[in-house]
């Protein structure tokens, strides 16, 4: 086997096994729900910023490109979340992600009516959706819960 062979195969073998580990760390990303930082109205739609939690545990940066997905509401679709800008995730710390969601006026309306008329105030909020992650997609399942 020729010198160059030895030395393009290593090198080949090399950045597919990085490629293999920074996958394998970003699924040890870690979400959760933070604060609400904004309700407002694009036109008729009711609109939030919500802020999302990413934990790196790991020792390598990320660099979340895309989270997108729904949102339901005790088993309800009540509206989607999006978030397209690039959020770089440093090693071994955390950082605000703020996702807009855009909520169903008539979901969110049917959520009342059965909150009243059971008096039942718990939500059961679920964020379910995909985090593009340096271009490896990984799926995001948030359960939150607000109320008694």
């Amino acid at each position: 086997m020729k010198a160059g062979n030895l030395l393009f195969g290593s090198a080949l073998l090399f950045v597919g096994y990085n490629l293999f580990q920074e996958k394998k760390n970003a699924k040890y990303l870690n979400f959760y729900p933070s604060n609400v930082e904004n309700i407002g109205f694009d036109g008729l739609t009711p609109t939030a910023t919500i802020g999302i939690v990413a934990q790196n545990p790991s020792n390598s940066q990320f660099v979340i490109r895309a989270i997108t997905g729904n949102l339901t509401s005790n088993g309800y679709l009540i509206g989607n979340f999006s978030q397209f800008l690039d959020q770089i995730i440093q090693p071994t710390s955390s950082s605000v992600i703020y996702i807009d969601v855009r909520l169903s006026l008539l979901s969110v309306v049917n959520d009342l009516i059965k909150a009243f008329s059971t008096g039942s105030f718990s939500q059961q909020m679920e964020f379910k959706g995909t985090v593009n992650v340096d271009g490896f997609i990984q799926t995001l399942d948030i359960n939150y819960k607000v109320g008694a």
